[in-house]
């Protein structure tokens, strides 16, 4: 997965890393719980930059992810995670049993229907009476033909619906479901990111295309395009 090589080196904005921090840790509390006291085992699917994984190895939980870059999942070894480099599904031998798995911003890359339930599926057959899934994914109903457009490895588009079906498909309760607009959680942050839709016309891209360096602009639209976030339980 050449394409996702970048991720390890490309530069930073500082404002853009504390909202990701602000999106990692609500999303975690959503996973593990605010006040998780006792050591959990947690699987992240897709660690990208690896802020779960810090805020996991904070808590002194047992912390495993699985990345299909293998230039990701070398730079997080480095730094002391257990990286297993592959694709899913289906799920490799460890870690046998969790308590929270976190796959934010995989399931779009599925490439059949078929593969998501069989992907939720292997992730509910790993979990502990009472375990957790958090999924994160575009709001197809609000993002439409950028969804495609911000990454051609996209293909398995989600509206709310859509992810709801695909978690009772695999024998899953969902017991949470919002969406989040930058670091905005809920549907506070709907109005601005329709207010950006307007405004960020295909012409306006076309220009910024070619006058801002590295697609700056057009990732800054898409980081206020609302994603829909699901937290699911085990049925049995």
């Amino acid at each position: 997965m050449k394409y996702y090589d970048h991720y390890v080196s490309r530069p930073r904005n500082q404002l853009g890393v504390r909202a990701k921090l602000y999106q990692a840790r609500r999303l975690f509390e959503l996973g593990v719980g605010a006040a998780a006291s006792e050591p959990m085992t947690i699987l992240e699917i897709g660690p990208g930059d690896g802020y779960i994984a810090d805020l996991a190895a904070a808590r002194h939980h047992q912390y495993f992810a699985i990345e299909a870059s293998e230039t990701i999942a070398a730079s997080l070894r480095n730094r002391g995670y257990r990286v297993h480099q592959g694709f899913v599904p289906p799920l490799p031998p460890e870690p046998e049993a969790i308590d929270a798995c976190f796959a934010l911003h995989v399931i779009e890359h599925m490439q059949t229907a078929q593969a998501a339930v069989e992907f939720v599926t292997a992730i509910r057959d790993r979990m502990r009476p009472g375990g957790t899934l958090v999924i994160a994914t575009p709001d197809f109903a609000r993002w439409k033909t950028h969804f495609y457009d911000s990454d051609y490895t996209h293909v398995l588009p989600f509206t709310a619906r859509r992810l709801r079906q695909l978690l009772q498909a695999a024998d899953m309760s969902v017991v949470y479901e919002s969406l989040y607009v930058g670091p905005v959680f809920g549907y506070l942050g709907v109005p601005f990111a329709w207010l950006a839709s307007v405004l960020y016309t295909a012409t306006v891209d076309d220009v910024l295309r070619k006058l801002v360096p590295r697609d700056i602009a057009s990732r800054g639209f898409l980081t206020i395009l609302p994603n829909l976030i699901a937290v699911a339980k085990r049925n049995s």
